[in-house]
């Protein structure tokens, strides 16, 4: 029986072809396969960078690794961020309650709807950082420096704000009920005052993220909470 050259030669071409689209397909089925553990590689990286920095008063990269943390919704509680420099980060909607932002730089930054409960923000630079609607339950922000402050609709319920300034800050429909503005002064509760408002304004920069503002109702600071008469 005649070889047929030209058949054989056109057989072999269309079988790699094939090989080589299988082995696209493959490589591509793997590498989605293997994305949570990439997303999880990333995310280890970045905390790396936040916690290598501890102690800088520079940016150390902190910046961009908290704004793409902050991204796929990655929880930042306690994240250890004193004396950063951290202006103009893009933070709204995270979940920041507990973390250590004392003396940090927020100039400019964009913290709309975060959780800050329990934060210790003291003679933080909040100049110019739009903190409306933001959650500062029991915040530490002694000292902090709000000028120019966009703090409409935040809610400040029990935090502490001795010797805080305010300089030509927006503060409208802002919570202070009992948070403590000196050592014997403490915010007043408006009558029929509506968490409810805030948290749906909050909805898309938290990105469908948990509001637990109404969990922490009630809750105090036992360091400063009012003394009893």
């Amino acid at each position: 029986m005649a070889v047929n050259v030209a058949q054989i030669k056109h057989w072999l071409e269309v079988g790699s072809w094939v090989v080589a689209v299988g082995t696209v397909v493959v490589t591509a089925w793997a590498w989605l396969l293997d994305s949570d553990n990439r997303t999880k590689i990333a995310h280890y990286q970045a905390w790396s960078v936040i916690n290598t920095a501890v102690g800088s008063t520079g940016d150390g990269g902190r910046r961009t690794v908290l704004q793409d943390l902050n991204g796929d919704r990655v929880d930042l509680t306690a994240a250890p961020l004193a004396d950063a420099y951290l202006k103009g980060v893009q933070l709204a909607g995270a979940d920041l309650y507990q973390a250590n932002l004392a003396r940090a730089d927020l100039q400019d930054a964009d913290l709309r709807c975060a959780d800050l409960s329990g934060a210790d923000l003291t003679e933080a630079n909040l100049t110019n950082t739009n903190l409306s609607d933001a959650l500062l339950y029991g915040a530490k922000l002694d000292k902090a420096h709000f000028n120019s402050t966009n703090l409409t609709g935040a809610s400040m319920y029990h935090a502490s704000l001795v010797g805080t300034s305010f300089f030509d800050s927006k503060v409208e429909g802002a919570q202070l009920c009992e948070a403590r503005l000196s050592e014997k002064d403490w915010g007043k509760c408006e009558e029929g005052y509506d968490d409810a408002t805030r948290r749906e304004r909050c909805k898309s920069p938290r990105k469908g993220r948990p509001d637990h503002s109404r969990d922490k109702s009630g809750w105090v600071q036992i360091e400063w909470r009012r003394p009893a008469k």
